[in-house]
C-alpha cells in the first residue's frame, strides 16, 4: 500500500517500543505481584470466555456478557476502594503538622 508520507525510523521504532513494553511487564511482574495476578487473571478470563463464546454460540454470549459485567464491577470496586485508601493516606500525610 502506497502512502503519501514516510514514517521515521519505521522498522526500529516499533521494535524499541515492543522491547520497552516487555521490560515494563517484567518489572511490573517483579515489583507488583498483585497487579500482575490481576492482569493475567483478566487476560485468562478473556481468553476462556472468548473460547467459550466461540464454542457455544450467540445465545451463550449474552450469559458471558452478564458474567463479565459482574466481574468487571467487582474489579472496579476493588480498585476504587484501594484508590480511596490511597487518597485518605495522602490527605492524612498532607494534614500532619511537622
Amino acid at each position: 500500500m502506497v502512502r503519501p508520507f514516510r514514517v521515521p525510523l519505521f522498522p526500529y521504532f516499533p521494535a524499541i517500543a515492543l522491547v520497552i513494553a516487555v521490560i515494563a511487564m517484567v518489572a511490573m511482574s517483579i515489583y507488583n505481584v498483585e497487579l500482575m495476578l490481576i492482569f493475567w487473571g483478566l487476560i485468562g478470563f478473556g481468553y476462556v470466555s472468548f473460547r467459550w463464546y466461540q464454542r457455544e454460540g450467540v445465545n451463550q454470549h449474552l450469559y458471558n456478557y452478564t458474567v463479565l459485567k459482574q466481574f468487571e464491577l467487582f474489579i472496579l470496586q476493588r480498585i476504587s476502594f484501594q484508590f480511596y485508601g490511597f487518597l485518605k493516606f495522602v490527605h492524612h500525610v498532607q494534614n500532619q503538622n511537622i
